[in-house]
């Protein structure tokens, strides 16, 4: 969209880190060339962990979707991670014989179902899991599968450990994006989280 000059000030990206802190990396910020350096800096200084926490980043995600007031407005929401999450949770608190994935899958199914039943068809939600064949992408499939009971978008894709599979994957959602705003009769601006 830089490249083609379709992207305007109103099109905003915010990044929410995976970590032990789901930090918020980039807050709504405007999509141009300066928000792509950052980006690849980002990326250039960005160090795998082993942790990846799920509901804190969904929870922040979510936190900067509510905070857009534009009800004109295509919204994204982007799970990008190595497959399995790293929440912890204590057995004592009661798992009721469910596997770690169907507590995960239990713990999200409603927080993505109440998500996407406010935004309605301005939300997508993608999740793109990164890693090798053999990695169990179980929760990723499964928060993809939960916005079409809601009449909206949900994909997931595996692509291959390169840059240019990513690429094309991160473009497919830039695609959709635009799909969401024409098709919906939603203003052109968007906003991905």
């Amino acid at each position: 969209q830089l490249e083609t000059q379709q992207a305007t000030s109103f099109d905003v990206i915010s990044i929410v880190g995976m970590n032990a802190d789901c930090t918020v990396l980039i807050d709504k910020q405007p999509t141009d060339w300066l928000l792509y350096n950052r980006i690849i800096g980002l990326l250039r200084s960005a160090e795998p962990k082993s942790v990846g926490n799920y509901l804190p980043a969904f929870e922040e995600a979510e936190r900067l979707l509510c905070s857009n007031t534009n009800g004109n407005c295509a919204l994204t929401l982007l799970f990008l991670s190595d497959g399995k999450p790293s929440d912890e949770f204590r057995r004592e608190h009661g798992w009721g014989g469910l596997s770690y994935g169907e507590k995960m899958a239990q713990l999200m199914r409603p927080r993505i179902d109440n998500l996407v039943s406010m935004f309605g068809r301005r939300l997508a939600v993608h999740t793109i899991g990164f890693a090798g064949p053999a990695e169990n992408f179980e929760i990723l499939r499964d928060i993809a599968s939960r916005p079409s009971a809601f009449g909206s978008v949900g994909k997931f894709q595996a692509p291959s450990l390169t840059p240019e599979s990513l690429g094309l994957a991160i473009s497919s959602i830039t695609n959709t994006l635009s799909a969401t705003t024409y098709s919906n009769g939603i203003h052109k601006a968007a906003d991905s989280s």
